[in-house]
């Protein structure tokens, strides 16, 4: 597995010296791709968002690195995570997604779950998450998987900036 780009906080997680491409393109830039630290991850998928990672393992589970301010990584804490850190609640997914700030995925049962920044209802669990996050400001989050709202049976989402849509099994498009 390998990621090139900005690595502010870890998004990319290197395992070795990387080109430092700062010069040319700022801080943290790294020109070519580099090998992202993991003894134990074999990733058959992977996503970014706005600066972390995440990949899922032949098993069907998640893994996230990089920036944690809202919880993002979906393993419980805040702190950042250069490496991968495997995502809390044993779930085992079959899709993986990742918007600005939040990350989502559909179970092998095909219940969908989302973690990190919930300003907007982007977790889609009915209501604004009651935990909160501490990094512009006060904000709406959880730092562990919610279960998306309904009995939809999910096969396919989508994330970004501020929103989660996703395609059910039976065709329906919900955002």
């Amino acid at each position: 597995m390998f990621c090139w780009g900005e690595s502010a906080r870890g998004e990319i997680g290197p395992d070795s010296v990387q080109q430092d491409c700062s010069a040319h393109f700022g801080p943290g830039a790294v020109c070519g791709p580099v090998s992202v630290r993991s003894s134990s991850l074999h990733a058959v998928a992977i996503t970014a968002g706005l600066m972390h990672s995440c990949a899922l393992d032949e098993n069907g589970t998640a893994f996230c690195w990089g920036a944690n301010v809202y919880g993002e990584l979906g393993n419980g804490g805040q702190s950042d995570a250069p490496e991968p850190t495997p995502v809390a609640g044993e779930h085992k997914f079959t899709q993986i997604v990742a918007g600005r700030m939040h990350t989502c995925g559909i179970t092998t049962s095909h219940d969908a779950y989302c973690w990190g920044w919930d300003n907007s209802g982007e977790l889609g669990a009915g209501d604004v998450s009651a935990e909160r996050c501490t990094y512009f400001g006060t904000n709406p989050c959880s730092r562990t998987p919610r279960l998306v709202v309904g009995t939809h049976q999910w096969a396919q989402l989508s994330a970004t900036d501020r929103a989660t849509c996703g395609v059910t099994t039976a065709g329906e498009l919900y955002c």
